[in-house]
């Protein structure tokens, strides 16, 4: 058994995934974990770039696990990695010339056993994921950023494969074993209370999709949709406390934040 890859700082972005299978788990019981779409995390002024890397940087620092979406080619994730932390993260991926990657930042101390990507087709970003231990048990935590299209009709076509994801995640062999407890996260680009999540549970999925809040941002810093969420199989694992993160000072308010670092708010759980 090998070691999970464990990314020095500062790296450069780009890798490839690859499994690593190492099933020790460290002593905590339960872990924190947050999702950041970071708005193209490496583009833009050099000036602007460190302030946005150091603000990220305080606030990922109070999580376990946090998953970013829209992270460049050019980004350096080691610049928005905590001292405590260290990062996994996929090579860019997409269907035309705009291509983002997922990244995965993970406390010094809990283990990576693997990572994978989806095998189910018809993403524009195909979600990634990685098996995390943590207190004796192992968790999938899955990474989503949702197509937007040019119609809401677009996002619910590849948001309604979301079933066949999951449960494709629950049915991976590593070791030998598969793993029942996951959870996605990310910017789904649709409401919490979206009919598309309502088929699953019509069909018997017994989901739950948190927080409903709306968590993106207008340029002048007013709310304006609610697409961040956590989604997990409630029969498989117990994730709690969802919210929507607060604005650290600085910048001090949603539209030092829409101006400083993303257009969308982060949000955070507890996974059990």
């Amino acid at each position: 058994m090998t070691k999970p890859w464990i990314c020095p700082r500062p790296v450069a972005l780009v890798i490839a995934l690859a499994a690593h299978l190492a099933l020790r788990a460290p002593a905590a019981a339960q872990f924190s974990l947050a999702s950041q779409n970071c708005l193209h995390l490496g583009q833009g002024p050099v000036a602007y770039q460190q302030g946005k890397e150091a603000i990220l940087r305080g606030v990922f620092g109070n999580y376990d696990v946090t998953v970013l979406q829209e992270v460049m080619a050019q980004a350096n994730v080691g610049n928005v990695t905590p001292g405590s932390h260290y990062f996994v993260a996929t090579a860019v991926q997409g269907p035309t010339t705009y291509k983002e990657a997922y990244a995965f930042l993970v406390r010094t101390g809990l283990n990576v056993a693997t990572t994978a990507i989806t095998a189910v087709g018809g993403y524009a970003r195909p979600p990634a994921g990685i098996l995390l231990g943590a207190g004796g048990k192992w968790t999938w935590v899955i990474d989503y950023h949702a197509v937007y299209g040019r119609s809401i009709a677009v996002r619910r076509a590849e948001v309604g494969r979301t079933q066949a994801v999951y449960q494709g995640f629950q049915a991976l062999v590593v070791n030998g074993q598969t793993f029942l407890r996951a959870v996605m996260a990310g910017d789904w680009n649709l409401g919490a209370l979206d009919p598309v999540f309502q088929q699953f549970a019509i069909g018997g999925w017994p989901i739950n999709v948190l927080p409903a809040a709306r968590t993106s941002l207008k340029r002048n810093g007013g709310l304006s949709q609610p697409y961040d969420h956590f989604l997990w199989d409630t029969g498989a694992v117990t994730v709690g406390a969802t919210q929507v993160i607060a604005v650290p000072n600085p910048p001090g308010s949603t539209l030092g934040w829409r101006q400083q670092v993303s257009d969308h708010l982060g949000i955070s759980a507890i996974v059990q």
